[in-house]
């Protein structure tokens, strides 16, 4: 009884066994293309983000771009409105 339990373990076993041999190719396949689609996925993303982080670039430095040249407009005009008080303003007199 203990042989017979063996031997159908052997069996079962070995059924098994070349079930998973016939299947390994099939096997090897579903997991190598997934792996690829897998590889393909992260390098898409990777991608993404960097065009992603180059559009976001460009944006910050445009912003940038724009700031500066609007406090340089403030300065300026600053500046202008300074120069055109210190033009009109006359000298102080004293009084005699």
């Amino acid at each position: 009884m203990v042989d017979q339990a063996r031997q159908s373990a052997e069996l079962s076993r070995s059924a098994a066994q070349q079930k998973y041999d016939a299947a390994e190719p099939e096997i090897r396949q579903k997991l190598s293309a997934a792996a690829k689609r897998l590889d393909d996925a992260g390098n898409h993303a990777a991608q993404s983000m960097s065009n992603s982080g180059q559009e976001f670039r460009a944006s910050l430095n445009k912003a940038l771009t724009d700031a500066r040249a609007s406090a340089q407009h403030v300065s300026e005009a600053i500046a202008a409105k300074r120069s055109h008080i210190n033009g009109k303003t006359e000298a102080p007199r004293h009084k005699s």
